[in-house]
């Protein structure tokens, strides 16, 4: 930002924006450090990002179609060739789980990206009225 009529930066005194960006990193830092003392909210951290993964790479991960029935195998018990075991078409569980996963933080993501517009548009409106 330049003075008018001169060609010189304006200096900040207090490097306000230094003070800033310092402040955000220690918040950071203490919100990581809150996260690592905190056991179980360090394991919900680390089943999110399992979570997410799992949903991201899911058709690399998932071992079977997770909708194509296999009348020969149905209802069998978890054993090595269908982890969690299979329904009562014989489709595999665990690819299930795994693509459902994916169903559902797209929804959860939806609807939140959705409900962040929404209170957007109408907090601006409530702010810009007034009361």
């Amino acid at each position: 930002m330049f003075l008018s009529g001169t060609l010189s930066p304006v200096v900040f005194r207090d490097n306000s924006l230094r003070a800033l960006a310092k402040s955000a990193r220690g918040l950071l830092l203490a919100t990581v450090k809150a996260f690592c003392s905190n056991p179980l909210a360090a394991f919900g951290l680390l089943f999110l990002l399992v979570f997410v993964v799992m949903a991201i790479f899911a058709p690399w991960l998932a071992p079977y179609n997770p909708a194509a029935p296999d009348l020969l195998h149905r209802l069998t018990p978890p054993s090595y060739a269908h982890w969690l075991g299979t329904d009562e078409l014989g489709r595999d569980m665990l690819s299930r789980l795994i693509y459902g996963a994916r169903l559902s933080l797209t929804v959860a993501v939806s609807v939140v990206a959705l409900s962040f517009l929404l209170g957007l548009v109408l907090g601006g409106l409530a702010g810009y009225y007034g009361r």
